[in-house]
């Protein structure tokens, strides 16, 4: 499941640096795309659930994807969801 990798992720990259929450999402959800663990056009859950899921606010959930969405990992379309972009940036 995408939460317990995501959190697994996380835990890893509290303990070896500080960052923000918003930023360990942000690698952890990075770290899965180019790990491939996420493919082209996959549906992420939505927010309010990854906010359930990893038990962090809705903001700090929103702050990754919305850094994800502008580096070109993911695609939002309205009313439908957020996808995978079916051409993932190189890291």
């Amino acid at each position: 499941m995408l939460s317990e990798l995501l959190l697994t992720e996380m835990a890893r990259l509290s303990a070896d640096k500080n960052l923000p929450l918003h930023r360990q999402l942000y690698e952890a959800l990075r770290r899965a795309i180019l790990d491939g663990k996420l493919g082209a056009g996959d549906r992420l859950p939505s927010s309010r659930e990854l906010t359930q899921d990893l038990g962090l606010s809705r903001n700090t959930v929103v702050a990754a994807i919305n850094q994800l969405s502008v580096e070109g990992y993911l695609v939002s379309r309205v009313g439908s969801g957020t996808y995978l972009n079916d051409t993932v940036p190189k890291p």
